[in-house]
């Protein structure tokens, strides 16, 4: 039987960016073990979630000489 992995927080992993601000992200459910694919947020929902969820969010950065995500800042 497979069961649900528990949702302990968020990743940030992409900016959308018009010519002058940021208005939307790219937001991904952390499970343990494992994450979620990513949905696009606008930057209220984003504000939102945070505001509401009671959940850490952080924010993933690409290592290209890695090749892999690094864990970024705490939000």
């Amino acid at each position: 039987m497979i069961t649900a992995n528990p949702h302990t927080g968020y990743f940030i992993t992409g900016v959308f960016i018009d010519i002058t601000e940021v208005t939307h992200y790219v937001v991904h459910k952390h499970l343990d073990p494992g994450v979620t694919g990513g949905r696009k947020m606008s930057k209220q929902e984003v504000i939102e979630l945070i505001e509401t969820s009671g959940l850490p969010v952080f924010v993933w950065l690409w290592n290209y000489e890695e090749g892999r995500f690094l864990l970024g800042k705490q939000g």
